[in-house]
């Protein structure tokens, strides 16, 4: 027999290929048993819970014997005895009720792991995290947008949030600069089609990290829940200096489907350049339309296939002074064609083509 010597105990050497001592756990093939402290250290199995005791020199060999016992959930190791007991329950978190503390000292508890605390749950590259959509101290904080995880990123990222009145939770691009920002929708690269149909403007298409488009269920369910703004920030041009442009509409709202993702905001103001808003009035209170689904109150017209993408476009007041969701042209020396399909704001801005539009939510 050959031992080796870890943190000052000897145990015996097993082939690497069925186990391997790493830290507090025992792993066989996959499987892997850390000492269980969870619910308080020195606790063990209820001798209802054990159903077959063994010989056995080491906790890993205890492992190797749980591990190929298919009725085995969990095991108890007593060193000083070299007595393995193997358990019929697999005891997590919330099932302390199965353990009572060791009465005979040197006995130690191994569950499947790994053990994770503050709130968190074993993940399957073997790290402890977060539920998804919690966070902050126990994992107690439910994130409802991304602004409730200023604390936590610092770069643009994809996050989980879960709003109160959503049943399961969903991604969101979030940016941070002077505010966190929810994002809805973001024209960049040019790489995504934003003509499409209404199933597709409801439920979001398009890379998250890139253009995308959030869906307008997600973004019923945002605004239902709390207050928000609702701002647009573009460059114009080919001014890659010059700061963006800022257009903000006070308390958003976007209706739900039954209602066609009606848009109601408030008051709006600009900031950084000659920007005239092209939301309020005309758009307020219009509901949404697509390629397939016209909405915009006039059928002598079909804005949604004129301009090239879903919008709330407003037939009796010529579609809308803006096409967000249209063709993105690049042009050479920055200024429209003129093209109604084109990517653009308005033409109070010198004509100049919008290269990038980002649509985002900012909490009140």
């Amino acid at each position: 027999m050959i031992l080796f010597a870890l943190a000052g105990v000897f145990f015996q050497a097993i082939p690497i290929a069925m186990f391997l001592l790493v830290g507090t756990y025992a792993t066989k093939l996959g499987k892997e048993y850390y000492h269980f402290s969870v619910c308080g250290l020195g606790k063990v199995l209820k001798p209802e819970h054990r159903y077959k005791e063994l010989n056995a020199f080491t906790s890993l060999y205890c492992g190797m014997l749980c591990g190929s016992d298919r009725d085995c959930k969990s095991f108890d190791y007593d060193e000083t005895k070299g007595r393995c007991y193997l358990g019929s329950k697999k005891v997590g978190r919330n099932d302390c009720e199965h353990l009572i503390d060791d009465t005979d000292g040197g006995v130690q508890h191994y569950a499947e792991g790994p053990q994770c605390i503050d709130g968190k749950e074993p993940q399957s590259d073997k790290t402890c995290r977060c539920p998804t959509a919690y966070g902050g101290p126990g994992c107690h904080t439910r994130m409802e947008d991304c602004s409730d995880w200023t604390d936590y990123f610092e770069d643009p990222v994809v996050m989980w949030i879960w709003p109160n009145n959503t049943e399961r939770p969903f991604r969101v691009f979030c940016t941070k600069l002077s505010n966190v920002r929810t994002v809805l929708m973001n024209r960049e690269v040019g790489d995504v089609d934003f003509q499409r149909d209404w199933q597709q403007y409801r439920d979001g298409f398009g890379n998250p990290t890139g253009d995308h488009w959030l869906g307008l269920h997600y973004m019923h369910l945002l605004t239902d829940n709390k207050r928000y703004k609702l701002r647009f920030s573009m460059k114009l041009g080919n001014e890659s200096d010059r700061d963006a442009i800022y257009m903000t509409h006070n308390h958003a709202i976007i209706t739900n489907e039954s209602s066609h993702y009606t848009l109601y905001t408030g008051a709006s103001k600009n900031v950084g350049g000659p920007v005239v808003d092209c939301i309020f009035p005309d758009l307020v209170g219009i509901p949404f339309s697509t390629r397939d689904v016209d909405n915009d109150g006039d059928d002598t017209i079909d804005c949604s296939n004129e301009f090239g993408g879903g919008w709330w476009f407003n037939g009796t007041a010529g579609c809308a002074a803006c096409n967000p969701t249209g063709r993105m042209p690049f042009p050479s020396l920055g200024v429209r064609n003129g093209d109604v399909d084109e990517l653009h704001w308005n033409n109070t801005v010198d004509n100049l083509a919008s290269v990038t539009i980002l649509m985002y939510l900012l909490p009140y």
